[in-house]
């Protein structure tokens, strides 16, 4: 467990520093929508750290509430979680798409984000070819 938390505290943190230095050293321009998605990832890590913390006191593995779930438009998720990986992707010259259509679903909004985080990453680490990151939601 304590592998698959180190694991999913990399990844956010590896999107905010590869955002933060070249938003500082005027690489890259800020734009409301990136702030937010930095603020979103930066929201995540603080919820992760939370749970670690309920995870200290946690005597039996049911008082875990990993699987609550809350009404979301998956379309939100997807495109705050994309926007944290553009950078990267236009680091690596790989073009991202979307194709996504606007739907309220009952869903742990932190554990899809985590899904959509190690995809996205996977995605422009093992990417090879010329073509474009496709990102459809229907």
């Amino acid at each position: 467990m304590v592998s698959d938390i180190s694991h999913e505290l990399r990844t956010p943190l590896a999107n905010l520093n590869g955002y933060l230095n070249p938003l500082h050293n005027g690489m890259i321009e800020g734009r409301p929508k990136l702030y937010k998605a930095l603020y979103e990832e930066s929201e995540r890590l603080s919820g992760m750290l939370e749970q670690l913390d309920r995870l200290k006191e946690w005597d039996d593995i049911s008082g875990q509430t990993f699987s609550e779930q809350e009404k979301v438009n998956m379309k939100s998720i997807i495109e705050q979680t994309v926007e944290m990986f553009r950078w990267a992707a236009k680091k690596e010259g790989i073009p991202v798409e979307l194709q996504l259509e606007s739907r309220m679903v009952q869903v742990h909004q932190e554990g899809v984000a985590q899904v959509l985080n190690n995809l996205l990453d996977n995605a422009i680490r093992y990417h090879k070819g010329g073509g474009s990151i496709m990102v459809q939601g229907k």
